[in-house]
């Protein structure tokens, strides 16, 4: 419209641009301070796709970030064996739900995991509930994790596995009485119903202070979407997110450095 003839188009342009800008504009304004003293804690999620065969690039990927939990989707049971030896002694703790469909999904972490388990949150595909401790000594905090990966709604019968999920995910989220960290794949773009619910429920979007950072399609890079989320407790710090590079997947994975008050 830009490149149009008339300033009529061009107003246009200009005015659905500045439309468009509004929802992608609070990425850039400042988050939370990280207070002190804080329990550090560094998270990751990646969606694998379960085809992929690139072990490699994810294994390396991890080491060079040292997270402490990690949150992987799509797991099959050729990654639950893969990621199980690879991170054998830097991630002893864990909870491996491997499927042979798109909706195999662990946890892996430095740090034991307590009350960790399994749950269908009223759908039909598992999330990883478990709490870790962050930080040590006088400045340790107890998180809440919740990795999920609700189907995507692509029709009538995922929509509502999609809701009822994302409904059930809320209701963790504002009865837990720790600091929560919710991440994977939610196949929710920023802005939609799913998204604003959760939000809703106590939760912030660690993308604040740190850019659109879409994640899906790979391929796209800058114009794709985000829908791989890591969101926090209000009062949780990021002073730290970025994203993966290229590894295998249609998805890109995000780490982000957590501050626990």
């Amino acid at each position: 419209l830009w490149i149009g003839r008339g300033w009529l188009t061009k107003w246009l342009a200009f005015l659905l641009a500045v439309v468009h800008l509004g929802p992608v504009a609070w990425t850039w304004m400042p988050g939370p301070i990280a207070p002190a003293p804080a329990a550090p804690v560094r998270v990751m999620t990646v969606n694998l796709l379960s085809s992929n065969t690139a072990t490699a690039a994810v294994v390396a990927w991890i080491r060079s970030e040292q997270p402490d939990v990690i949150s992987v989707q799509e797991v099959s049971p050729a990654w639950a064996a893969a990621l199980n030896e690879a991170l054998a002694e830097s991630h002893p703790h864990r909870l491996v739900q491997p499927s042979t469909d798109n909706f195999g999904i662990a946890v892996y972490s430095r740090r034991p995991l307590a009350e960790a388990r399994s749950d269908l949150l009223g759908g039909p595909v598992p999330s990883v509930i478990a709490r870790v401790e962050a930080g040590d000594g006088a400045t340790a905090r107890s998180l809440l994790v919740i990795a999920t990966h609700p189907p995507p709604p692509m029709s009538a019968q995922y929509a509502d596995w999609h809701d009822r999920q994302t409904a059930a995910l809320a209701d963790l989220v504002a009865a837990s009485r720790d600091p929560v960290v919710l991440l994977g794949d939610l196949n929710a773009t920023p802005g939609s119903a799913a998204h604003r619910y959760l939000l809703a429920a106590g939760l912030r979007d660690t993308r604040q202070g740190h850019g659109w950072q879409p994640t899906w399609p790979a391929s796209l890079g800058w114009a794709g979407i985000p829908i791989d989320h890591i969101l926090v407790s209000p009062t949780v710090a990021c002073p730290r997110r970025s994203l993966s590079p290229d590894l295998g997947s249609d998805h890109r994975g995000v780490v982000a450095d957590l501050r626990i008050p």
